[in-house]
């Protein structure tokens, strides 16, 4: 949708964030809607493939609901991926 209906190769390929992680990727927590009605689910599992084969410390939660765009106190995103995110950054001390 964010291409348009024929987009080129090369435009595909800039916007393939998959295709530009390297060992200077920021370490990444993904969280992701299946009901995301803007962006399927799984352009998170490959971008998470991307970061384990280049070794990004990363984690990724698929939840049923929450649609495009969590946020804080979103009516129907999920109430549980902040605290996830809290426990990934702890785990990787990223935060005490």
């Amino acid at each position: 949708r964010l291409l348009g209906t024929n987009p080129s190769i090369a435009l595909i390929e800039k916007f393939s964030n998959e295709l530009h992680v390297n060992s200077k990727t920021p370490p990444t927590f993904l969280a992701h809607a299946k009901n995301d009605k803007s962006v399927p689910d799984q352009n998170s599992v490959v971008y998470f493939k991307a970061l384990d084969a280049h070794n990004v410390p990363s984690e990724i939660h698929i939840y049923a609901t929450g649609g495009h765009g969590f946020g804080l106190g979103v009516d129907d995103t999920s109430k549980t991926w902040t605290s996830h995110c809290e426990a990934w950054l702890k785990l990787n001390q990223f935060i005490e």
